[in-house]
């Protein structure tokens, strides 16, 4: 089990132009062949939606994308047009 930080072994970004050095692990375990600072991935975000009605009720997590993050937002600010739609 690594202990710290400093056990990682640390490659080159897979981008030349990058100096940028990440853990070996990132591309092994996860096939990610560029650092974060050159990753084009997004951040996801959660909402918690509580679904269910009277005693049989519970909450669980939607994980979305920021694209759709910003539609749900912009929906819930203007409830008249609700959001069970989204538009691409």
């Amino acid at each position: 089990m690594m202990q710290n930080k400093e056990d990682l072994k640390m490659i080159p970004c897979g981008i030349p132009s990058c100096k940028e050095l990440m853990p070996e692990l990132r591309l092994i375990k996860f096939g990610y062949k560029v650092c974060v600072k050159c990753s084009t991935v997004q951040p996801k975000r959660g909402v918690p939606v509580m679904f269910g009605s009277k005693d049989h009720t519970w909450t669980d997590l939607v994980v979305m994308e920021e694209k759709e993050y910003k539609v749900f937002n912009d929906r819930k600010k203007n409830k008249s047009k609700g959001f069970d739609k989204f538009d691409n």
